[in-house]
């Protein structure tokens, strides 16, 4: 992994629009973040609840997110990202993956998108070799 500064625009700027497909199941795509998807994700956190209503300001969010990074799977469509889901291999239950986060762009809520990613956390819960996945609910 390499170092980079990221750019000023954390939570300033609108990610691009991306068009869901008819069969969007079969076009999610899963990857790790690359420097540029941080401020990306930035925004999608913080126009997500329950960091909005926190206030959380987006160096807090940037904050956040890099140090969840190893753990961020990021969901993408035709190369847009319509969402990301964290899962840590030891949470806070003993022996278990903890799903700490899953956020999907505001206007692709409510069309199954959290679904696919939960199932992409378990399968990810399943490769870390853990039959028991954690999580807390905001």
């Amino acid at each position: 992994m390499t170092d980079k500064q990221l750019d000023g625009t954390t939570g300033n700027s609108t990610p691009p629009p991306v068009t869901l497909p008819a069969d969007v199941k079969s076009q999610v795509k899963f990857s790790p973040p690359t420097d540029e998807d941080m401020n990306v994700l930035t925004q999608l956190r913080s126009t997500s609840e329950p960091w909005r209503a926190r206030g959380e300001s987006p160096e807090q969010t940037l904050e956040s997110l890099t140090k969840l990074r190893p753990f961020i799977s990021v969901a993408r469509v035709s190369g847009g990202i319509i969402g990301y889901i964290t899962i840590e291999r030891d949470g806070p239950v003993p022996g278990a993956a903890y799903l700490r986060n899953i956020v999907v762009r505001n206007e692709h809520r409510q069309k199954g998108l959290g679904g696919i990613l939960l199932d992409h956390g378990l399968e990810t819960a399943r490769d870390m070799s853990r039959k028991t996945l954690a999580l807390r609910v905001d």
